[in-house]
């Protein structure tokens, strides 16, 4: 599908498309862990009235946890093409052949 979108369509095109956008993804889950694992090297004051599940904690608008938020949203968006075009097409393959 990225192919036919291609305005040269050729390899070496299609290779540094591939290339870019998986390099992009990459960054975004690299800023992800570095945020992430950032926020809890120092326990907060109130680590006793917290639980240790990340999901439960309290960051009360910590900017480093609103990067992080922001850079998995940007790096699910930019991944989701390679994710899901492969899959359609193998779908559409073999229940939809014509």
């Amino acid at each position: 599908m990225i192919f036919k979108e291609l305005e040269e369509r050729n390899s070496k095109r299609m290779a540094t498309v591939i290339s870019i956008g998986s390099t992009v993804a990459v960054l975004f889950y690299v800023l992800v862990g570095i945020f992430g694992y950032a926020t809890f090297l120092a326990p907060p004051l109130s680590y006793q009235l917290c639980s240790k599940n990340i999901l439960q904690a309290d960051y009360k608008g910590n900017s480093a946890v609103q990067i992080g938020n922001f850079t998995l949203l940007l790096s699910v968006i930019t991944a989701a093409p390679i994710c899901v075009l492969p899959s359609k097409d193998s779908i559409a393959e073999m229940f939809y052949k014509h």
